[in-house]
């Protein structure tokens, strides 16, 4: 008779512990990354429609898996939180339930539930009465982004490589990298050094380094000074069409008060350039003070229509 000795049965695992308020948090967290989600995916929408520069389609698209992933780690913990078991999600990881639950620990996860904060988003439908439009949260819309929008494109058109620009500039083509993407501010020579290396104007894009450097305009003709910022803008968006950018505003912009904004003659209406600035992602609140100065400079206030 064999005297071995059995194991004790171990106890079965508990399950999940239950957190009504983290499921909760959760949920909420969901509801906004889904929203943010939608608008980026509306964006690069508009972007491929008027064919903006390959450095923006991508910013947008890392944002979304950066979004993706965020909300991959809310369901595993709300899962969690409800008391449910991860091994339905565990196949569709590819991971063990043990390594699901190791690689998303909740309390990471509620740090990162506390430090999002949601974008604030375009209004679609209806079009809004306000004279000016919310500008996202989204590092598209910075005035850095908008300058290295600027001069990616000048590089582009002209054929002009990264190693021929630094050297121009006696820096390294790493140097160059960065602020062709928006990570690093350049000077205002750098600018002109850009510029010149592609045969273009650096005066046309003066506005965006100015925007980009918050320095106060100091151009004595106001007028002239913001159609070449609203210009700017357009040029670091690819060149949309006019059809492109009216589809964009809605009904809040007409033909007659894009070309006013864009080309002249006169001074626009504070809504029409607050339209044009945030369609082109712009700000506003750079734009609007030259507006005022240009008015109270004693410039013609013209209707659009009058000579649309």
């Amino acid at each position: 008779m064999s005297t071995r000795s059995h194991p004790e049965p171990q106890p079965p695992r508990p399950g999940p512990a239950v957190d009504g308020a983290r499921a909760t948090r959760c949920k909420a967290a969901l509801r906004e990354i889904a929203e943010d989600h939608a608008a980026l995916g509306a964006e690069l929408a508009r972007m491929m429609s008027i064919d903006a520069p390959t450095t923006d389609q991508a910013t947008v698209v890392l944002e979304m898996e950066r979004l993706s992933q965020k909300a991959l780690g809310i369901l595993v913990v709300r899962q969690r939180s409800e008391g449910k078991s991860l091994t339905e999600l565990a196949p569709l990881f590819g991971l063990s339930t043990d390594r699901l639950r190791k690689k998303y620990n909740p309390r990471t996860v509620d740090k990162n539930l506390q430090s999002h904060k949601p974008r604030r988003r375009r209004p679609t439908s209806p079009q809004p009465t306000t004279e000016e439009l919310p500008v996202p949260d989204n590092p598209l819309y910075l005035p850095l982004q908008r300058l290295a929008s600027a001069l990616t494109r000048m590089k582009a058109e002209a054929g002009v490589s990264q190693r021929e620009l630094a050297a121009g500039m006696h820096v390294h083509p790493s140097y160059v990298s960065r602020m062709l993407s928006g990570n690093r501010q350049p000077t205002w020579q750098h600018v002109q050094v850009i510029a010149g290396l592609c045969g273009k104007d650096p005066a046309r894009i003066r506005p965006l380094w100015d925007a980009a450097t918050s320095t106060q305009p100091r151009h004595k003709d106001a007028a002239l000074y913001l159609r070449t910022y609203l210009q700017a803008l357009r040029y670091a968006a690819g060149e949309p069409t006019i059809a492109d950018i009216l589809n964009s505003a809605g009904q809040s912009l007409t033909e007659p008060e894009l070309r006013q904004a864009l080309h002249g003659p006169g001074v626009p209406s504070r809504n029409a350039v607050s339209r044009v600035t945030t369609v082109l992602h712009g700000l506003p609140e750079f734009a609007l003070p030259v507006w005022t100065r240009a008015r109270s400079a004693g410039e013609t206030m013209l209707s659009a229509e009058a000579f649309g």
